[in-house]
């Protein structure tokens, strides 16, 4: 089973989906605070719960890419693929 599965492509996926949703949890901080600075207030990273929920899913899609990556590594390792022709 594991030898079917594109962990590979999957831990491709989870980082680009981790690397948006953590710029987008940076540049929404950026953008509030700038506004918070304009009216003389203060805003926390979690002040809004689209920001809570934005933080959990980059923790699951990091978690998600750690797990596919160990996963695509040792499904190298365990089933090499046997080439028959060679490279020119």
């Amino acid at each position: 089973m594991i030898k079917k599965i594109p962990f590979s492509i999957l831990a491709g996926v989870c980082a680009m989906l981790a690397f948006f949703g953590i710029a987008g949890f940076i540049g929404a901080n950026i953008y509030l605070n700038s506004v918070a600075a304009q009216t003389s207030e203060t805003v926390s990273m979690f002040a809004n719960w689209w920001q809570i929920l934005l933080f959990v899913f980059d923790i699951i899609f990091v978690a998600a890419l750690i797990t596919t990556a160990v996963f695509a590594v040792i499904q190298r390792v365990k089933y090499p693929k046997i080439d028959d022709e060679e490279d020119f």
